[in-house]
């Protein structure tokens, strides 16, 4: 009862460590369930670009700080000869250029990749839940203001109500309370103030949101939206019709009401975006989003090794999932096979050779093999010579064959090297055994089994979406473990017996 229970836990604890791996990988570091998945990159640059006035020059720019639902995966300013920081301004990230004496038309590059999150939980990011109230400039603007607070509040129930509602009323031109508000603001920036000072007056925490709009072209302009903190998340309202939630493809830039750049010293400062998109393998992606975001798990995984060395894992990998398919062939179907793992050697040596002319090199060797094992009987040799004599030939038959095949222009002889040689001669001994001991239809049979286990692991292990999941995912291995151990306590009936006992149930 003991040790029921002990294996029930240790099953449950692979299960669940298996399990949590492969959600952490997918979810956390963006690794795909399928190899060939996409995902977008977005390029973005902006040209800051001036003239000279033979003075020394300073410009600014508000650059983005990825906290919301996309992550940067390179950054790159392009700025010779000048001097460059990067500076935070409360929520803003800026970048300051500066030099003594520049000449002609300058340019100043800003350039960023990014992706989309993989973590949801990463874009989550707290504000305040209470704000001062933000005065207007005049008292009947005030009284304005008290007034449209009011009326909105009655017609509202919560904050996401009370900011649509707000947003619409500003822009009815029959409101003449509104319209005195934005007497002054021509601008849509001046329009996100009035608004966002509007709010400070039922203190709803309130800022201005500029994001770029991610589609391929050039001269993409900012766009303006407001976002407010409701005590559990940030909503984002349009500006223009009061529609909530920010497009999945909008970038905020910076928040506030100042320009996106300042220059000092110069003449003419223009800046323009650039937005290219490319669409890249999942997989390529996860590893540099890994390389971005180190952590233990991604230091020491397999994909920080050498990339021949990641070759022969990803085949070493099916090894396990090779080996369970054969416990389910021999405690559930009953299939008689030369133990467990000649049948998953024999299916990776499948791969290289294919599957039909595979079969016959296996065949041809193991009969040769065996003439000569039933010729060294008849010589009373000790039972490690005669290993040596077998494997011996083994390698001479292995020898012939490529050649012949290349002689006949088949080149699948040539991968007849890559069988192993140490399980062809065990499995030649183990068959003769098993013919002297049992009989030559108990040989065949068992010859027969370990072929048709060989190729069904085969068909298995060469599907490419598995290959591609053990590799990636090492808590399926966990999880086959677990699968290993449960088929172990089995030890009912297997379909094979029912043939066996057909004569036993008339």
């Amino acid at each position: 009862m003991s040790n029921r229970y002990h294996l029930h836990i240790l099953v449950a604890l692979l299960l669940l460590s298996g399990a949590g791996l492969t959600y952490y990988q997918h979810v956390f570091l963006g690794v795909p369930f399928t190899p060939d998945a996409q995902e977008e990159i977005w390029t973005i640059e902006a040209n800051l670009s001036y003239d000279a006035r033979n003075r020394p020059a300073k410009l600014s720019m508000y650059i983005p700080e990825f906290k919301e639902n996309f992550q940067s995966l390179h950054e790159r300013f392009v700025a010779d000869g000048y001097g460059m920081k990067i500076e935070q301004e409360d929520e803003n990230r800026k970048v300051i250029w500066s030099i003594r004496t520049p000449q002609g038309r300058e340019s100043l590059y800003y350039t960023v990749s990014l992706a989309r999150r993989t973590d949801p939980q990463q874009a989550k990011r707290p504000g305040p839940t209470y704000t001062q109230k933000n005065r207007f400039s005049t008292a009947i603007e005030e009284l304005a203001a008290e007034s449209l607070t009011q009326e909105i509040r009655s017609k509202t129930a919560d904050i996401h109500t009370f900011v649509t509602l707000a947003i619409r009323t500003l822009s009815d031109n029959s409101n003449n309370n509104a319209q005195l508000l934005l007497d002054k603001a021509v601008s849509e920036t001046g329009r996100a103030s009035v608004l966002v000072r509007l709010l400070s007056h039922a203190h709803i925490p309130a800022q201005i949101i500029h994001a770029v709009p991610l589609k391929e072209g050039v001269n993409v302009a900012p766009r303006i939206w407001i976002r407010c903190y409701n005590g559990e998340q940030w909503l984002y309202f349009d500006i223009n019709n009061g529609d909530e939630g920010l497009p999945d493809d909008m970038l905020p830039w910076w928040q506030g009401d100042d320009a996106v750049f300042t220059a000092n010293g110069v003449r003419n400062p223009e800046l323009s975006f650039s937005i290219s998109k490319d669409v890249v393998n999942a997989v390529r992606l996860a590893r540099i989003r890994a390389r971005g975001k180190p952590s233990a798990f991604s230091e020491f995984s397999l994909s920080s090794l050498p990339v021949q060395t990641q070759i022969v894992y990803q085949t070493l990998l099916t090894v396990p999932l090779g080996v369970l398919v054969i416990l389910f062939l021999r405690s559930f179907i009953g299939l008689v096979t030369f133990g467990t793992f000649t049948p998953v050697l024999i299916a990776l040596a499948f791969r290289e050779t294919q599957l039909v002319w595979g079969i016959f090199l296996f065949t041809l060797v193991t009969s040769i093999g065996l003439l000569v094992r039933f010729y060294l009987e008849q010589l009373r040799l000790l039972l490690v010579p005669r290993m040596a004599v077998i494997l011996t030939v083994v390698v001479c038959c292995m020898g012939v064959i490529s050649i012949l095949g290349h002689k006949l222009g088949m080149d699948r002889g040539l991968s007849v090297a890559l069988f192993p040689m140490v399980i062809l001669t065990m499995a030649i001994e183990r068959m003769s055994i098993i013919w002297e001991e049992r009989g030559a239809a108990e040989a065949i049979t068992t010859g027969l089994g370990s072929l048709v286990a060989a190729s069904i692991t085969y068909a298995i292990i060469n599907i490419t979406i598995l290959q591609h999941l053990v590799f990636a995912f090492p808590g399926i291995t966990l999880v086959c473990i677990a699968l290993m151990l449960m088929i172990g306590r089995y030890s009912g009936y297997r379909l094979s017996e029912l043939m066996r006992f057909k004569a036993l149930a008339k």
